[in-house]
């Protein structure tokens, strides 16, 4: 018998589960032991396993089927990135200016390699998606709430020319928190700006412009300046 004792139990029981799995070399699809295997195996109480296994569900490593048990997940890349981006953490991060400054210059590199990429290699379908979503900004300019929501999709999509998927969730994962710090302090008079780049992107796009990456700079670091005058400011 394996005896937890020096933290919460919960935690300890989350991890040697992960090891038990690992060990026994548990395969995706296969049911794990259940938890009065491993109360007994730990020497804790199955109240504190029920807890852990939780835990590793919440991650996505686990999932319990009704009548059968609970199974070890397939854990792709895509399960990966969609746990991180899922974290409660994203709503608790507080964000320097430096902070701001260095997501802004890395979402600049990705979505500029993503307007190369499709400088070279994409088709007019791959900018469909895209042009739905720019009627809609066109739309929302009286809406902050609404033009927010469809900027945030605007640049996914954008990202999404090229056909990268580590690349747009790792995007996915930088918007998170750059965004709400940001996109705040777009006033409602800001909108019809904003929007005019948003066209000048995607004509760009269309025409097959490489002056497209020139834009998207100036889009992107135009907000900065003044997030980091409102920061000052208070």
């Amino acid at each position: 018998m394996k005896q937890l004792t020096s933290q919460k139990l919960s935690d300890l029981a989350a991890t040697e589960i992960v090891s038990y799995i690992v060990r026994e070399k548990i395969t995706p699809g296969e049911k794990i032991p259940s938890e009065k295997f491993f109360s007994e195996y730990f020497g804790i109480s199955r109240p504190s396993v029920r807890e852990g296994m939780s835990r590793l569900m919440s991650f996505g490593l686990l999932h319990a089927i009704q009548g059968f048990g609970v199974v070890l997940n397939n854990i792709t890349i895509e399960t990966y990135f969609k746990t991180m981006e899922n974290s409660l953490l994203t709503r608790f991060i507080n964000l320097s200016p430096l902070d701001v400054e260095s997501i802004i210059e890395t979402r600049l590199l990705l979505e500029q390699h993503a307007c190369r990429c499709f400088l070279a290699t994409g088709t007019t379908e791959d900018l469909g998606a895209m042009r739905g979503l720019l009627k809609d900004l066109q739309e929302s300019v009286d809406n902050a709430e609404r033009f927010r929501e469809k900027d945030v999709e605007f640049h996914h999509k954008l990202v999404a020319l090229s056909h990268n998927p580590v690349i747009s969730n790792l995007y996915s994962l930088l918007r998170a928190p750059a965004d709400r710090e940001i996109e705040m302090l777009l006033k409602h008079d800001d909108l019809k700006e904003v929007q005019k780049w948003h066209d000048r992107i995607f004509d760009a796009l269309e025409q097959r412009d490489p002056a497209v990456c020139d834009y998207l700079r100036t889009h992107l670091l135009n907000a900065y300046p003044r997030w980091l005058i409102h920061k000052e400011e208070h």
